[in-house]
């Protein structure tokens, strides 16, 4: 997908769009790729935001670091606090303090068996 569609598609209210720009985001440098992951860190739709979060694990940098500590710590659905986790994961031995942490703090079944899988 070109740049200009995948600008276009995140704009566009239909947030089945937004997924398919994060997605193809995934062919494009951190560079580029990070900047607009990160202007959907607190997108309405969860399904969105659980996207970013797969995306900022495969674009690993500082900032997608803090943002997928943020979205692990504070995000309101489960899903999306358990899939920053496991993109955390993939950080290697710099994430797993943190993970331990939110699997002490979390109380959700998933977010602590997402923890528990990325540890083993």
């Amino acid at each position: 997908m070109e740049l200009s569609d995948i600008e276009a598609n995140l704009r566009n209210s239909d947030y089945q769009y937004r997924l398919k720009a994060i997605s193809a985001l995934k062919d494009y440098s951190v560079e580029i790729a990070v900047p607009r992951l990160l202007q959907h860190l607190h997108d309405p739709e969860f399904l969105v935001r659980t996207f970013v979060a797969m995306g900022l694990g495969k674009q690993q940098t500082a900032e997608s670091f803090a943002a997928l500590l943020e979205l692990m710590k504070f995000d309101n659905t489960p899903s999306v606090r358990a899939e920053a986790a496991n993109s955390l994961s993939l950080f290697g031995r710099i994430a797993a303090a943190h993970l331990v942490q939110a699997c002490i703090q979390d109380d959700h079944w998933l977010v602590r068996r997402s923890i528990m899988a990325a540890l083993v």
